[in-house]
This record gives structure tokens, C-alpha cells and sequence, in this order.
């Protein structure tokens, strides 16, 4: 066995509650792979809970088939390797395709550097989730919308919620595209809160 890290969708169908004589009698939100196969492990949500993280313990068995998923992102057992330009090319696309900011990925970055961005990103976003309770990438907004085309409701539960981080919001301008302000916030999180070594 093997605890290695995933990047996948959400589903609402994940079985949670049993009556007495072991029926399902309610369903949750959870990972789309893994759950269902009785994969045990952790999951961080993206605050639009459309998308997590996940780090299972896995069989050589169980990763081939986790990997070989198209909406799956696998991320090495060996967190201080820095990827390839076309594995950089093939996570950039997976991701923006996702409604995430992924512009910042680069062959420099170790995927541990990746991994604690990704980190901050979700929880970021949980915040904002938590004020705001909208998905934004699902209410016709994309990483391109600029803050002032956001409802001016949504623009300040987006500061409220970055101001309750701890993060500076003043830099925001009302040109800042949705990519920006995420991968602002998101770069001052990882700066600012330590993420402890054995949470990777």
C-alpha cells in the first residue's frame, strides 16, 4: 500500500447513512472514485464542492485504475520531483478545464509546491463558500469575469471572506479577472499559513 494524492470531481451519491438492517437511507457528497471501492483516506473540498483532493492509501492495483480515469489527476508517490513540460502542459489543461486557475504551474515547482498551492486554493475557496454560498465557475461566471462584473453582493462576501484569512484584499482592482484574484489569495494563503510536512 501506498498513500499517493489525487485531484477529482464530486459526486452526490456516496452512501452514508444505513438503516437496521443495512439499507442505504442516505447519500452524501464525496469523491467520484475511490468511496464506492472502499478506498480509505482523507478529502479536502473545493469551496464550490465540484472538486477535491484526496489522498488514499492505494495497491499498485487500485492506482492503475484511479490513473487511467480522464477527469483524474495523479500526483507521484515522490513529492520533491518536479514535472515534465508535457505532464506541466497535460495538468494545466485537466485543471483550467476544471474552472481552476492552473497559469501558475511551472517545471521549477516540485509537485509538493503544487500540491501545498492546491491546498491553499481549496481553502481559499471554502471560505468564500462559506459567506457567499454560490458557485461562482456555475453561475456563468469564468477565471476570465473581472471583480466588477461580479454582483456587488458576491464582491463583498469575496473580501469578507479573504479578510477573515487574514489575507489583503486592497490590491484587487475592479479589472482583476477571477484567475488573478484566486491566484492572489491563494499565493498570500500559502505564504502566510504553514501546511505541517505530514499532512503531504
Amino acid at each position: 500500500m501506498a498513500r499517493r494524492w489525487y485531484m477529482m470531481p464530486m459526486v452526490d451519491d456516496i452512501p452514508m447513512l444505513k438503516n437496521d438492517i443495512g439499507e442505504v437511507v442516505g447519500y452524501a457528497n464525496g469523491a467520484k472514485y475511490g468511496l464506492h471501492e472502499g478506498m480509505k483516506g482523507k478529502t479536502i473540498y473545493f469551496g464550490d464542492h465540484d472538486y477535491c483532493l484526496v489522498n488514499y492509501d492505494v495497491t499498485p492495483e487500485q492506482h492503475t485504475t484511479l490513473n487511467a480515469y480522464a477527469d483524474v489527476i495523479a500526483l507521484p508517490t515522490n513529492l520533491d520531483n518536479t514535472p515534465s513540460l508535457a505532464i506541466v502542459n497535460a495538468v494545466q489543461t485537466k485543471i483550467e478545464n476544471a474552472g481552476y486557475p492552473a497559469d501558475w504551474i511551472t517545471t521549477s515547482l516540485t509537485y509538493k509546491q503544487i500540491l501545498k498551492r492546491f491546498l491553499s486554493i481549496a481553502l481559499v475557496q471554502q471560505s468564500f463558500f462559506g459567506y457567499a454560498r454560490i458557485k461562482l465557475k456555475n453561475s456563468g461566471y469564468t477565471l476570465n469575469t473581472q471583480f466588477n462584473e461580479l454582483p456587488l453582493n458576491i464582491r463583498q462576501k469575496l473580501i469578507d471572506s479573504a479578510r477573515s484569512r487574514n489575507l489583503y484584499t486592497d490590491n484587487l482592482t475592479a479589472s482583476s479577472t477571477l484567475r488573478e484574484i484566486w491566484n492572489e489569495l491563494s499565493s498570500q494563503f500559502a505564504d502566510k499559513h504553514t501546511i505541517p510536512e505530514e499532512s503531504l
